[in-house]
C-alpha cells in the first residue's frame, strides 16, 4: 500500500505528495502542512450508499418474452 500521508497547502488546497518550503500553485512560503490519509479505497467509505440486492425465485415470477429468451440463452 502507498503512504498513509500527504501535503497540503493551508492557503490553496494544492495537495503535494511530500513536503516543500513554497506552495508551487500559489507562492505561499510554509503553508504546506501535513495530513494523515485514509488507507481505505474512497469508494469503500459509505456501506449506506452501496444499493441492496434482492434476489428471487424465477420459477415464482411471471416473466416476459425477453427474460425467458434470456434464461434460455444463458441455460438455466
Amino acid at each position: 500500500m502507498g503512504k498513509n500521508t500527504q501535503f497540503h497547502c493551508q492557503q490553496c488546497g494544492s495537495v503535494y505528495p511530500k513536503w516543500s518550503g513554497r506552495c508551487e500553485a500559489c507562492g505561499a512560503w510554509n503553508s504546506i502542512v501535513e495530513e494523515q490519509v485514509s488507507s481505505r479505497p474512497s469508494f469503500a467509505k459509505s456501506a449506506k450508499s452501496a444499493r441492496k440486492i434482492e434476489f428471487y425465485s424465477l420459477t415464482d415470477q411471471k416473466m416476459t418474452r425477453n427474460q425467458k429468451i434470456i434464461i434460455r440463452y444463458i441455460g438455466v
